[in-house]
């Protein structure tokens, strides 16, 4: 392959020679296609680059460890996306917090609404409404905290009607907020 380099280059990051052989080679191999995507989506700035640089780096390792004799067109797109992905968490300012939750202070109580226990009466005695699936549904996602995949095993259904009953028991939720407040 012409474009790809068979020794370090200059000034290569250290960390290459402490992976194994193959891996080293692999990640010098690469080093050029990684380092022209990251200053390209970068824009010029080099912290930018150096951070796109380290993340198709380390998707370029996943992708040697899972397919050893991966073609290249696939390693390039690797690449790509990569880089791609992580500049567009970098200009989202991605967070796994809402806007509200960044602002809060970590010892901030919840707001409890002066009627709590009268709602939570309500919620009781809407469930207690809901036909047997649904009740069965909301009971093991709500109460005992079970994922939908737990919850379907459970009650013999396919994860897929679990999903669209907890579906259903939402929409007669907001159904009955909106009743409640009028």
């Amino acid at each position: 392959m012409a474009d790809r380099v068979d020794h370090a280059p200059e000034g290569a990051y250290n960390s290459v020679s402490l992976l194994p052989g193959n891996e080293a080679q692999y990640q010098i191999d690469w080093h050029r296609d990684i380092e022209r995507a990251s200053r390209k989506a970068a824009n010029g700035n080099r912290d930018d680059a150096d951070d796109l640089a380290q993340e198709a780096r380390l998707r370029v390792m996943k992708t040697f460890r899972a397919k050893p004799d991966a073609p290249v067109p696939y390693i390039r797109t690797v690449i790509s996306n990569a880089v791609k992905t992580a500049r567009r968490q970098q200009v989202a300012g991605f967070t796994s917090k809402s806007a509200f939750a960044a602002e809060a202070d970590e010892n901030t109580p919840a707001p409890l609404p002066d009627n709590a226990e009268e709602q939570d009466r309500q919620v009781s005695a809407w469930i207690t409404t809901l036909p047997e699936p649904m009740h069965n549904v909301y009971r093991h996602l709500y109460s005992e905290n079970l994922s939908q995949r737990e919850t379907a095993r459970l009650l013999n259904l396919s994860q897929p009607r679990v999903s669209q009953l907890h579906n259903l028991i939402l929409e007669r939720g907001r159904q009955e907020l909106t009743r409640l407040a009028a």
